[in-house]
């Protein structure tokens, strides 16, 4: 099955960056879940601390306190874990909001490594360390070879776009050597290296995307979506109504749907959908090439 190429705006490079409203929305949920993250470490830690003193003046059973300071300290190294790839958030929220992204030519040096999952890319002579692109993200970069770049700040501290996203990936200079990663493969198939990526999280893919990118070949139709409310996570449930080419109108129940493809909704009035709509369906639906793909349920369109 052959992939085309969705067309997907480029971010405006004469205004501040946090004036799209699709960033500015994942930059909020990017503070929120920093707040969470850093409640819940320290949640965990005084119940680590706690299970850790009834241990040792010998109330309750031992076996059940270590058990319960085992798994404390597993749910405080993810919650750890977390925080690093956006410890920097307020940091890049103050850059978005008083410069315009720029374009620049990246080469990856190396992809994710480890839990931390951290890229070492190169703009020039200079390496960022950027924390969060999916390995489907990281395929795009190496198939553009191109990004957009806000900073560094004094710390070096900055932002990167990827083509096809609106998220401002916190990144930070790099110095010193880099340890060889795996590097993405150029040219692959970014539709299912998504779907594989979400499948490894089920809340985040409950039905079968992969399965859903094989029930036919993609086909365009004009899109409009209703109004939605962000969740911290970067999703929302979202109503889009949609034209076909042989005039139907149908609407597109998204549950979960990722921000970024929404705001591409809102930015470019299309939608690309996988096989044929037809109502009480459950398909594929985003932008081929990218990215940016959910699951969608169709129904007739009411009062047309």
């Amino acid at each position: 099955m052959t992939v085309p190429m969705a067309g997907v705006r480029a971010p405006s490079t004469d205004r501040p960056a946090s004036s799209d409203p699709t960033t500015a929305i994942l930059v909020w949920s990017r503070l929120r879940r920093r707040g969470y993250l850093q409640g819940g470490a320290v949640l965990t830690a005084i119940n680590v601390a706690v299970q850790v003193l009834l241990a040792v003046i010998g109330s309750g059973h031992m076996l059940a306190a270590t058990t319960s300071v085992l798994a404390a300290s597993a749910v405080f190294a993810y919650l750890v874990v977390q925080f690093g790839h956006i410890r920097d958030a307020p940091a890049v929220d103050a850059l978005l909001g008083t410069q315009p992204w720029r374009p620049v030519d990246v080469r990856i040096v190396r992809g994710p490594v480890g839990l931390w999952t951290r890229s070492v890319v190169e703009v020039g002579d200079v390496r960022f360390e950027a924390s969060g692109p999916s390995p489907a993200h990281l395929a795009v970069l190496a198939r553009s070879g191109t990004a957009w770049l806000i900073g560094p700040d004094a710390r070096g501290r900055a932002a990167m776009r990827i083509e096809g996203s609106h998220e401002a990936w916190p990144a930070r200079v790099r110095l010193g050597s880099v340890k060889p990663g795996r590097l993405p493969v150029v040219g692959a198939n970014v539709d299912r290296l998504w779907a594989t990526w979400l499948a490894a999280w089920p809340r985040l893919s409950r039905r079968g995307l992969v399965g859903l990118l094989n029930a036919g070949e993609w086909s365009k139709v004009t899109a409009s979506v209703a109004p939605w409310q962000a969740w911290h996570n970067n999703r929302a449930n979202a109503i889009a109504t949609i034209h076909t080419a042989d005039g139907r109108v149908l609407t597109l129940d998204m549950r979960g749907a990722p921000v970024d493809l929404l705001g591409t909704i809102w930015d470019t009035g299309s939608l690309w959908v996988v096989g044929d709509p037809a109502p009480d369906k459950t398909v594929a639906v985003g932008y081929p090439g990218y990215p940016l793909v959910t699951e969608a349920t169709i129904s007739e369109a009411a009062h047309v």
